[in-house]
């Protein structure tokens, strides 16, 4: 496929000729300290809600990254609020 800024421009100039989207792959790194600490709450029968709402913050990054717009910025806010909010006061 094509890359996903040809695809943005093509498509904001009416140019992509019927062109399939391209597929979105969230590539994550099992050795980071983020994934490793996630997956060991999971493992360890963690809280299903706060692994969500972390999995929906980790796509919502990674749409940021790419330069696509978040479909729901309001709940991005409010999880990224949250998450600040719990790690300030689990940190005291």
């Amino acid at each position: 496929g094509i890359d996903m800024n040809l695809e943005r421009i093509l498509a904001r100039q009416n140019q992509d000729g019927g062109l399939p989207k391209t597929a979105r792959i969230l590539e994550l790194n099992p050795s980071h300290p983020m994934i490793r600490a996630l997956a060991g709450k999971a493992k360890a029968g963690g809280a299903a809600s706060q692994l969500e709402e972390a999995a929906h913050l980790l796509l919502d990054q990674a749409r940021i990254l790419e330069g696509e717009p978040l479909p729901d910025p309001a709940s991005f806010a409010k999880r990224m609020a949250a998450m600040v909010t719990q790690a300030i006061g689990s940190a005291s």
